[in-house]
């Protein structure tokens, strides 16, 4: 009976010391960083495909005196960031779109080198 019992005690410790040294050796600031870049990466994106429509219409439903909240907030600050970041990116696919004559529901990528 003991044994049986080992086998799912290591495999919780293994995960729970794994979660533990990740968090820790995690660079929030790059990670941030990265997220941020995502949206202007060049071709197409699956994560800005499906990030980017949910964070604007929670920009678009969100009261403004939210957006006016003090500037120290650094989650606020990359969410805002990543809002135009999204913003930019839907009018690069909708200038593309435009230019190579296809309709607005169709699928684009961001032409090489992306932006900034």
């Amino acid at each position: 009976m003991s044994q049986a019992l080992s086998v799912p005690v290591d495999l919780l410790l293994s995960i729970l010391i794994g979660a533990s040294a990740t968090a820790f050796l995690t660079d929030c600031t790059q990670v941030q960083r990265d997220l941020q870049r995502v949206p202007g990466l060049p071709g197409k994106s699956v994560l800005a495909d499906t990030m980017c429509p949910a964070l604007l219409e929670l920009h678009m439903n969100t009261p403004t005196q939210v957006w006016d909240a003090p500037k120290q907030d650094e989650t606020l600050q990359l969410f805002q960031q990543l809002v135009q970041k999204c913003k930019q990116r839907a009018k690069v696919q909708e200038d593309e779109r435009q230019l190579l004559g296809l309709s607005d529901n169709e699928p684009i990528s961001i032409p090489f080198p992306g932006f900034l």
